[in-house]
């Protein structure tokens, strides 16, 4: 009897609670591996199917931390996004956890997350819907994770402050930086041009700019280790606000030399995860364009760059694309209406898709500087008007130019045929006449033809 009474209690006492511990351990295995399911499959498919997927994960194992990162990514820029992240920012044990202390990731329940990459993209979020306040609260958390100093969290919230246009506090943030990095000797990471450190000079010669500090807004960028290809943008725009238009052309110059185009917005751009400020003096950068032939760059800077517009439309009018050539410099003309160039060679482009009415229109009362071909194409658009007195008066005026004799001939030409059909039959065929003489042979052919 007493045997039987100690079996059920090894029973009861032992045996049931390894069963149940086992029985748990069971289920939360198997709980996370059909949530691991799902989640892979959520990573497999298009925003809207995956959203699926990754509720479901979460059903399943409402601990599973990667599915509510990917759920908040694929939701966007959306307040959706932000409770999401806000679900799985509580899930996560305090940042002041002694178990994360030290480490970079915490493994929760078979997934690693980083607390940086958690509030970071949370922060950004709250920058993208313009709650700025929220997004500093975040980083100011992070300044205090062990993982990289603090650098993360007082580089973007420094980033913050510079969106605010709080200069000052983004000031403080960035020499925090540099004091850590010269602290720690920390050294760029490998394939990182410069490391942190100079990234936050950048953002500390933007914020001496934005201040009117140029001498020391030059002095953070020769500090900063960053190649000229990258460098001279900056020094360019800075120059020009001092008045040396002479080196600002000469860095503009030496930046387009690097690169074409650039590839990010003109307001900031992401280099190494961080955020960095481009400076550009947008109408000064432009007419430096103009300059160095760099016109849809120009155009790209200041869309009202009248000149941008006409130096393109020549280009094109140079390559004989005249369509292309007439669109941008009526663009031009629109901006500007008094650009006399681009009016000379939007007539002659018409001129030379035989749009003679609208050559005239372009080319009549207006100064054509000498301009031989605005003349021809204005005269032969009169012929072609059957305007003969018009034609004959820019006749005279060609013939006033330097010109070949083949060239003269065949002005001579087209002023004989032109005054006789006006009705001066004896002064076309001394025309045609001088024109024989110079060697225009269908000048010859004419004379012939009607036995002059």
């Amino acid at each position: 009897m007493e045997k039987e009474s100690k079996k059920r209690l090894i029973k009861y006492v032992v045996l049931i609670p390894i069963a149940i511990v086992f029985g748990y351990f069971i289920f939360i295995t198997a709980r996370n591996e059909i949530s691991n399911i799902y989640y892979k499959k959520g990573l497999e498919k298009a925003d809207k199917e995956a959203i699926a997927d990754f509720n479901t994960a979460i059903k399943v194992n409402p601990h599973n931390i990667a599915a509510y990162i990917e759920k908040a990514k694929r939701l966007g820029k959306t307040m959706e996004a932000l409770t999401i992240l806000n679900a799985a920012i509580e899930i996560c044990p305090s940042i002041n956890d002694t178990t994360y202390i030290g480490s970079k990731n915490y493994r929760y329940n078979g997934y690693d997350y980083s607390f940086n990459s958690l509030y970071s993209m949370r922060a950004r979020l709250y920058i993208s819907l313009n709650k700025y306040d929220n997004a500093i609260e975040d980083y100011t958390r992070m300044t205090n994770f062990p993982n990289d100093y603090g650098i993360s969290g007082y580089y973007n919230r420094g980033y913050v402050y510079y969106l605010k246009e709080e200069y000052e506090k983004a000031e403080l943030d960035f020499k925090k930086i540099i004091s850590i990095c010269n602290q720690f000797n920390l050294q760029p990471k490998r394939g990182d041009i410069g490391g942190t450190d100079n990234i936050a000079r950048l953002f500390l010669c933007v914020l001496d700019y934005k201040r009117g500090k140029y001498i020391t807004a030059l002095k953070y960028l020769s500090d900063s280790k960053y190649p000229e290809s990258i460098t001279s943008l900056y020094k360019a725009t800075i120059l020009a606000k001092t008045g040396d238009f002479k080196n600002s052309i000469s860095n503009y110059e030496t930046y387009f030399k690097n690169n074409n185009y650039l590839s990010h917005d003109l307001t900031h751009t992401f280099i190494d995860n961080f955020p960095t400020p481009f400076i550009v003096d947008n109408e000064c950068a432009a007419n430096a364009c103009v300059n160095l032939h760099k016109y849809d760059f120009a155009i790209s800077l200041d869309p009202s760059n009248a000149n941008a517009y006409l130096g393109k439309g020549v280009q094109l009018y140079e390559n004989k694309n005249y369509e292309q050539a007439i669109t941008e410099l009526t663009k031009a003309i629109d901006i500007n209406p008094t650009l006399n160039d681009a009016y000379i060679k939007r007539g002659i482009s018409k001129y030379n898709l035989k749009d003679y009415d609208g050559a005239v229109s372009d080319l009549s009362n207006l100064d054509l500087k000498k301009d031989f071909d605005a003349y021809c194409s204005r005269s032969f658009s009169y012929h072609k008007q059957h305007n003969y007195s018009q034609a004959i008066s820019d006749y005279d005026i060609m013939l006033t130019f330097d010109l070949k004799n083949d060239i003269k001939g065949a002005i001579y030409y087209n002023r004989g045929i032109a005054k006789q059909s006006s009705g001066l039959e004896l002064d076309g065929v001394s025309d045609l006449n001088i024109a024989r003489g110079l060697g225009y042979k269908n000048a010859d052919d004419l004379l012939n033809k009607h036995r002059y």
